[in-house]
C-alpha cells in the first residue's frame, strides 16, 4: 500500500501513471505490503481464476520473486510505470525513493527488479 500521497495522472510513458502529490525525499518509504490493501495469489489460486481475471492480476500485479505468488495492490500503486532509470527501488521491506522526487513527478520503478516474469526480459521496455 502506498504510504505517501500520490495519484493517477496522464503519463508520457504509458497513458497514465502514478505521480507524487507531495515532495518525497530520497530514502523515504513509499510502499509497504499491507494485507488489507495488497492481495496475494499463489499458483493454486491462479489456476482456479478465470482467464480474464488472471490477465488483470498479471497486468497490474507483480510475480514476487521469492514466494512465486502474485501481489496485486488495491490502491493506485499498481499504476507505477517502468523506467530503465527509475526514481523508486525495491527493498526487502517495500519500495523507497532512490532520489528526491518532486511534487507532480511521475513515480517509476524498474519492473525487472520487482517482477519474476519481467526479470527474464533482456530488452528495455522503453525504446
Amino acid at each position: 500500500m502506498l504510504i505517501v500521497k500520490a495519484s493517477v495522472r496522464p503519463s508520457h510513458i504509458h497513458n497514465v501513471g502514478l505521480s507524487a502529490d507531495e515532495a518525497i525525499r530520497r530514502g523515504t518509504s513509499v510502499w509497504q505490503f499491507d494485507p488489507r490493501f495488497d492481495f496475494v495469489f499463489d499458483a493454486d489460486e491462479m489456476a482456479d481464476i478465470p482467464e480474464f481475471q488472471r490477465h488483470f492480476i498479471k497486468h497490474f500485479g507483480a510475480l514476487e520473486k521469492t514466494s512465486n505468488a502474485y501481489i496485486l495492490s488495491l490502491d493506485d500503486s499498481r499504476f507505477m510505470n517502468h523506467a530503465d532509470d527509475p526514481n523508486l527501488e525495491a527493498t526487502k521491506t517495500g519500495i523507497i525513493a532512490r532520489r528526491d522526487i518532486q511534487k507532480g513527478e511521475e513515480m517509476t520503478i524498474d519492473y525487472r527488479l520487482i517482477d519474476a516474469q519481467d526479470a527474464l526480459r533482456e530488452e528495455s521496455y522503453l525504446k
